[in-house]
């Protein structure tokens, strides 16, 4: 909606527009298919910071650190600190900006991953997304981040997303959907030593992880990584 010209944002809405809002959106969710559970996460805190401008992308937290994101992303590490340190006017333009610009690298990229059939690959207990061609290495873990946690690869299987050169991003997330063998599983754990095992290195949480491998290993990594899901993984962290 808009008012006087200008979009409105959330902080914007009275409490019963917010309701209302949040009402719609979760009939929406369920019925394209999110469970309940799935459908009501999209409830939480908010954090305001007061001294900003309620209108500003700067006065949620969120959407704040999500301005930060898309900068240390596209390697903007000089805007990222300006804007932490209390720049406004052109920097916050200048964030603004790039965070579009991210944003519209990441649409661009999943629809392209989404209709070529080239850039997908599904393996017994792994599906392989290789975006090498598509993002920059530090754009891999968005990539899997949304594949995962969407609705649009429905496998149940981990997800790996590779990015970058020579040294190649392996990024590695449990899905939404994670069938009932792969739900236990540590995927920092597994991931450690199949990236040992091919030269490299990596790590990360039970529903992710990521690391760095040597690009003339991929395939040796993918099919290790997939072998050890398929064992049931690890009891011990490596």
């Amino acid at each position: 909606p808009v008012e006087k010209s200008r979009p409105r944002t959330y902080s914007s809405l009275s409490e019963d527009e917010k309701r209302r809002l949040a009402t719609e959106l979760v009939k929406y969710l369920l019925s394209i298919g999110y469970s309940a559970k799935q459908a009501e996460s999209i409830f939480g805190t908010l954090y305001y910071l007061v001294r900003e401008d309620p209108v500003s992308p700067l006065y949620d937290a969120r959407e704040y650190a999500t301005l930060l994101n898309a900068c240390g992303r596209l390697e903007r590490y000089s805007l990222a600190i300006a804007l932490g340190l209390g720049f406004r006017g052109k920097t916050l333009h200048k964030a603004v900006s790039e965070f579009m610009k991210y944003k519209k690298i990441l649409s661009e990229a999943i629809n392209r991953i989404l209709s070529e059939e080239k850039y997908i690959r599904h393996f017994d207990h792994c599906v392989f997304v290789d975006a090498r061609d598509l993002i920059p290495q530090k754009m891999a873990g968005s990539i899997a981040s949304i594949l995962s946690s969407s609705r649009m690869i429905v496998a149940g299987k981990p997800v790996i997303v590779v990015a970058g050169k020579s040294k190649l991003k392996i990024s590695v997330r449990k899905p939404w959907n994670a069938l009932r063998r792969y739900k236990n599983l540590h995927l920092g754990e597994i991931l450690a030593h199949a990236t040992k095992e091919a030269g490299g290195f990596g790590g990360g949480h039970a529903n992710a992880a990521g690391g760095l491998i040597p690009e003339e290993k991929l395939e040796e990594f993918v099919e290790s990584f997939n072998k050890i899901i398929g064992g049931g993984g690890y009891s011990k962290s490596y």
